[in-house]
């Protein structure tokens, strides 16, 4: 928002283009302080060891790249929980899906809801369900008589 340059970025009075909503964004928690935020993610940028950010001016706007850690400084204990890349652990594009929506949207399965989810038979269901469980990804449980397969 003009006068603001990337130059000033960090040195200028905030500018607020909604006063009204700040002001809800402050009171509610959602927003700490008005004009911190650019000094605090290049601080936590350089904290965490990462580069700092780079900021180009496109027009009216500016734009923001934030850098990730590359493979050879990735700290292995922030990834110890099960969060290695599925596609290097073996699994077809239904379990993929399948634990994509248990993850994103709470997602519970069970042998039938799955073979009908995606049209297959309830042996493949069961060895697809089986092998994440096998991997640690989720966990079933017995109901009645069947099993719920869901997201630790």
């Amino acid at each position: 928002m003009p006068p603001l340059t990337i130059a000033t970025l960090e040195s200028a009075n905030p500018l607020h283009r909604n006063k009204i909503i700040c002001d809800i964004f402050s009171k509610t928690g959602y927003m700490e302080h008005y004009g911190t935020g650019i000094s605090r993610m290049k601080k936590t940028m350089f904290e965490e060891g990462l580069k700092e950010p780079k900021f180009e001016e496109m027009g009216e706007f500016f734009k923001v790249t934030l850098w990730a850690r590359d493979e050879n400084t990735i700290d292995p204990e922030l990834y110890k929980n099960n969060r290695n890349p599925l596609d290097k652990l073996g699994l077809n594009e239904r379990q993929i899906k399948a634990f994509a929506l248990m993850v994103n949207e709470n997602k519970t399965f069970t042998i039938n809801n799955y073979l009908n989810c995606f049209e297959i038979s309830r042996v493949t269901a069961s060895k697809d369900l089986n092998k994440l469980e096998s991997l640690n990804l989720i966990n079933k449980v017995k109901k009645g008589r069947s099993y719920i397969y869901y997201v630790k």
